[in-house]
């Protein structure tokens, strides 16, 4: 998606901190070494950050200012399951002295509503709708904005979480340093997204 077009991804980011809607490079590399309590959103120095939707409860405790939570923008030609959802699995070991309890015990976190008030949002949101609709009176505001998010967003067409190839780390890393390059003005879009792409075809042997 990232780099469906040319550049359109890095010039988004590009213009944003260019409006001076996000900080520079080098404010936000020193926000990050420091972790959820040095955000930059958390520390009131960038209006809108990306981050995985469960951050949201975190960075919400660590600040007074109320915080909301939007879907990134998608490309017009993107391919409409475009949509992942990594799961957090619970698994049984195949070796268990006792299948039929351990199978039990995983039923109950997974399908059971009482199930779900215990842990609530601690694992995510949880994968039942059924539980999630049942949880959402009874949470905090940015909670409840969380798991109505994932609800929202499952409506969409998804498809399975693929295994990531085994160039995968490659093109990631090669995907940071491009929007590096770009942050740091040491490349401009298109150049960062030639290096990108020529990186990325020799990771994956094209």
């Amino acid at each position: 998606m990232i780099f469906s077009e040319p550049g359109l991804w890095l010039e988004f980011w590009v213009k944003l901190r260019k409006d001076q809607i996000i900080p520079p490079a080098e404010v936000q590399v020193q926000a990050d070494a420091g972790g959820m309590a040095t955000n930059v959103i958390v520390t009131n120095q960038t209006p809108i950050v990306l981050a995985s939707s469960n951050g949201l409860t975190q960075m919400q405790r660590l600040t007074k200012t109320p915080l909301s939570m939007f879907s990134i923008p998608e490309s017009a030609s993107a391919s409409k399951d475009w949509w992942f959802f990594p799961p957090i699995l619970l698994s049984v070991a195949a070796n268990t002295r006792s299948p039929q309890l351990a199978v039990s015990l995983v039923e109950f976190f997974v399908n059971s509503v009482p199930a779900g008030k215990i842990t609530r949002v601690d694992q995510g949101a949880p994968s039942s709708s059924a539980i999630r609709d049942a949880l959402v009176p009874e949470l905090d505001a940015p909670e409840a904005a969380f798991v109505k998010q994932i609800s929202r967003e499952m409506a969409f067409p998804a498809r399975p979480l693929p295994v990531l190839p085994q160039a995968s780390a490659a093109v990631v890393t090669a995907q940071m340093e491009a929007s590096q390059q770009v942050a740091y003005g040491r490349q401009s879009v298109s150049e960062a997204v030639a290096t990108f792409m020529t990186t990325a075809r020799k990771a994956i042997g094209k």
